[in-house]
This record gives structure tokens, C-alpha cells and sequence, in this order.
């Protein structure tokens, strides 16, 4: 079922088609969200100015669609689609020293993960 959730306020920019939708309820003054009590919604299909449309499974009579000035709802990118390492095969560095002093490489590192097979 698609579910149409409009805000009052601009939709953050990070969002993205794909992404999880969570809400979390509000309790008047408190400060620290409990996100382990977070409830999903579901994955996110569109998203139009103050709209996001979530394939999800949640009551239209659920009290978030009632009263949904007393949420919080939250967003989780799928970590396959965006990894923030590189991919790829080859690399090939170089460094260069543009200073006239010597100077020291202690270490450098890398992260390596197959890609595909």
C-alpha cells in the first residue's frame, strides 16, 4: 500500500527514493528522542516538494496520520546503496611534497572490500 506523508516543513534534502522511514512519537519536554522504539513505516517510492509516498504498512487509522504534530519522523539510507567507499579494480597514488623542508610519511592506509566476483 502507498502511504502519502506531507509535511509542514521542507523534506531534508539527504532523502532519497529507497530510503526507510521511521516515526517515533514525541513526549512533551523530552529532550532525547528513544529511537530503539522507533516504529517503520516503510521505503520511500517518491518524493514531491512536501510529500514523500512509502510503500508501507502502516493503518490509515494509526494515530500518526490523526495527530502528526506529535511525531518525529526519522529516515535510514540502505548502507548497499551507499557505501562510502571507492570501487573499482586499480588505484594508482601519488604523493608529492610542494614543500621545501623534509617531511615524515608515518603510515598509510587503506580499505580494500571485493566489489563483485
Amino acid at each position: 500500500m502507498t502511504i502519502k506523508i506531507t509535511f509542514n516543513n521542507k523534506i531534508n534534502s539527504s532523502l532519497q527514493i529507497g530510503d526507510h522511514i521511521y516515526y517515533v512519537q514525541k513526549s512533551i519536554g523530552q529532550i532525547i528522542l528513544d529511537v530503539n522504539n522507533s516504529n517503520y513505516i516503510g521505503k520511500v517510492s517518491d518524493i514531491e516538494k512536501n510529500d514523500i509516498y512509502v510503500d508501507g504498512n502502516i493503518n490509515a487509522g494509526d494515530s500518526i496520520w490523526t495527530n502528526p504534530t506529535d511525531y518525529f519522523a526519522l529516515f535510514a539510507k540502505d548502507v548497499r546503496v551507499n557505501e562510502s567507499s571507492l570501487k573499482g579494480y586499480y588505484a594508482d597514488v601519488e604523493f608529492t611534497n610542494s614543500s621545501n623542508e623534509l617531511i615524515e610519511l608515518f603510515a598509510i592506509s587503506s580499505e580494500i572490500v571485493p566489489s563483485s566476483k
